[in-house]
C-alpha cells in the first residue's frame, strides 16, 4: 500500500478558520507522500499551516520530498507543519517565511503517547526565515518519551541541538527571498 501521492502542483490560500487544524493539508491515519509540491500561503487558526499531520499508530507515514514550503500561517503550534503521532520524513525540501503564533515557528512535534509516538526524520533540507513570536526555534520537539527526531545534512537557522548531524547555521544565501525565489546562489 503506497497511500496517496501528491506530484507536481501548489497548494495555496487555503484557510482552515473552524476546526483550526491544517491549512494546506490535512492527514490522519494516512500515508501520503508529497513530491515536487509547493505547499504556499495557507492558514490555520490553530496549528499546521502548511500541513497537519495526526496518526494513532506510528505506522503511518507522511513524506515530503522535493518540495518547498512558504508563507504559512498557524495560529498556534507548526507555522508549516504540526505533527502529532506517527512520522514525517522532509527530503530535500525548503521550509521558509512561514510563522506560527506561539511555538515552532516552521516544525512542531508532539507524541501522543506509547501507541502514538511522533518521529521527525529531515535530510537535506533546509529551515530558514520562520519566525514565532517568541524568537524560539525553528523546529520546536515537545521533549517526551514518545518523541524521536533527527536532521541530518541541512541548514536550520539557529541550529537544532539535540537532534542534529552535520547541520550548518550558515545562511543559505537565497536569490530573493522576499519574492519567493528560494534558489540558492552560485
Amino acid at each position: 500500500d503506497f497511500g496517496t501521492v501528491l506530484d507536481g502542483f501548489t497548494i495555496t490560500g487555503g484557510y482552515n478558520a473552524g476546526a483550526g487544524n491544517g491549512g494546506g493539508i490535512i492527514t490522519e491515519n494516512a500515508r501520503v507522500t508529497i513530491e515536487n509540491v509547493i505547499i504556499r500561503d495557507n492558514y490555520a487558526r490553530l496549528t499546521g499551516g502548511g500541513l497537519w499531520s495526526r496518526r494513532v499508530r506510528s505506522t503511518y507515514v507522511a513524506t515530503i520530498r522535493n518540495s518547498i514550503m512558504i508563507g504559512n500561517r498557524a495560529g498556534e503550534l507548526g507555522g508549516a507543519v504540526m505533527l502529532e503521532g506517527g512520522e514525517v520524513r522532509i527530503i530535500n525540501s525548503t521550509l521558509h517565511g512561514n510563522k506560527a503564533g506561539n511555538l515552532g515557528a516552521a516544525i512542531l512535534v508532539r507524541g501522543l503517547g506509547s501507541e502514538a509516538p511522533a518521529k521527525l526524520e529531515m535530510l537535506n533540507s533546509i529551515v530558514w526565515g520562520n519566525t514565532q513570536p517568541s524568537g524560539g526555534s525553528q523546529v520546536y520537539v515537545y521533549n517526551n518519551a514518545h518523541t524521536v527526531s533527527g536532521i541530518i545534512n541541512g541548514i536550520v537557522e539557529g541550529g537544532c541541538e539535540g537532534i542534529c548531524i552535520n547541520v550548518s547555521r550558515a545562511d543559505p544565501l537565497f536569490v530573493n527571498p522576499a519574492a519567493g525565489d528560494l534558489r540558492l546562489q552560485a
